[in-house]
């Protein structure tokens, strides 16, 4: 498996962007911070959608970490999608990004939260059979 480095995924991303701003053939913008509110209830929805779809990702691909990172990019490239169709979306919202990866990181502790439980669960009952 490859191991991709900091400023490979950085170009990736960059690529990524610039094949949607020719695609699209439109400017680029970030939400405007005076209407983009930290405890809006999109905020809400980001969170709860990428822990959902982390959790989906995973019975697809059994991998936590890839089913993350998936996750992370699904959320980007719509990010993207809403900064170049910022007349209708608002722009790209970096505060959008944070409660994505916010419910990516809830996603990824409560289960490793369960699996703790799981595994001392298992021990103590191995414990008792002998």
């Amino acid at each position: 498996m490859a191991r991709y480095k900091v400023n490979q995924i950085v170009i990736l991303w960059l690529l990524i962007f610039a094949l949607f701003n020719s695609v699209f053939g439109q400017d680029f913008r970030f939400a405007d911070p005076k209407t983009d509110k930290w405890m809006g209830d999109d905020k809400m929805i980001h969170a709860f959608g990428s822990y959902v779809l982390t959790d989906a990702l995973k019975i697809v691909k059994k991998d936590e970490k890839k089913a993350a990172s998936y996750a992370f990019m699904l959320g980007y490239l719509w990010e993207i999608k809403d900064g170049l169709m910022y007349k209708k979306y608002g722009g790209f919202s970096i505060k959008d990004m944070a409660a994505n990866t916010i419910g990516i990181g809830l996603n990824l502790l409560a289960h490793k939260i369960i699996k703790g439980k799981h595994a001392r669960q298992r021990e103590s009952t191995r414990r008792e059979l002998r």
